[in-house]
């Protein structure tokens, strides 16, 4: 199958699986480590929209927003994905929008149900395959993907889309930042890396948490940099400034 180097709203996985030489067991992996963020493509479909938060207790509060018909790739939680993966089809009952609304499948009734989902209707949004190439140096120069505007839309939050709206890197280091005014930083980073994996599990549950390897590089970076051993944070001394010897006479003295 040629590739293709048109900019299209997502792909397809045979798209997926020739552009990034991987197979179906590739792509599931990186799918249940949280690293990539698939999609299902629907068509005026009526869904329960809900705005979710954190409650003072901790637990993640859903708030009902109304029905709302979905036109576009709507994603699945990476534990449903997996499984659609692995399977080859699931029934799936929630799904989230490209602004982090919990997308719940009715009928005209109001009553909740699942879709069937199968594997060849999974795809990969646009903005999802420009973040994953950016992020693993999956260049492409002979085949560019041109970047559109992204259109307007009617979300409380544009910005947020997929999967990297629901990994608040801003949040994570302030709360690091928090942590070391508090307590001060630990012997080594590990703990701090086991601390915002369960941070990030508390704020935004525990199917919105990123990879290991994502939160160690972030930790990492913050961690060394606030020890001073960070060589990209470190200042050079000055130069030295070295003039020309004084002449000395025949006692010892320098000649003025």
């Amino acid at each position: 199958m040629a590739k293709t180097n048109r900019r299209k709203p997502y792909y397809t996985l045979r798209e997926i699986y020739a552009r990034w030489a991987m197979d179906a067991d590739d792509i599931s992996a990186y799918v249940l480590e949280g690293e990539l963020c698939l999609s299902l493509p629907v068509a005026a479909l009526l869904m329960e929209v809900s705005d979710t938060h954190q409650a003072a207790d901790g637990r993640i509060r859903v708030e009902p927003k109304g029905r709302q018909h979905q036109v576009g790739p709507i994603d699945l939680s990476r534990i449903d994905a997996y499984a659609v993966m692995q399977s080859g089809a699931g029934q799936i009952a929630r799904f989230l929008s490209s602004a982090g609304e919990l997308l719940e499948p009715i009928d005209e009734d109001g009553e909740r149900h699942t879709l069937l989902v199968k594997r060849a209707q999974l795809v990969v949004r646009h903005d999802e395959l420009e973040r994953f190439e950016m992020e693993h140096d999956l260049g492409h120069a002979s085949e560019p993907l041109p970047s559109a505007p992204v259109p307007s839309r009617t979300w409380p939050t544009p910005s947020a889309r997929g999967a990297p709206a629901r990994h608040d890197w801003e949040e994570c280091l302030c709360e690091l930042g928090a942590i070391a005014h508090d307590e001060g930083l630990p012997e080594t980073q590990a703990p701090l890396v086991r601390r915002m994996m369960d941070w990030f599990s508390t704020t935004y549950g525990p199917e919105n948490v990123p990879s290991e390897s994502a939160v160690k590089q972030r930790v990492s970076r913050f961690y060394h940099r606030l020890r001073g051993d960070d060589p990209r944070g470190a200042t050079p001394p000055p130069p030295r400034r070295r003039g020309p010897a004084p002449a000395h006479g025949k006692n010892g003295r320098a000649n003025t």
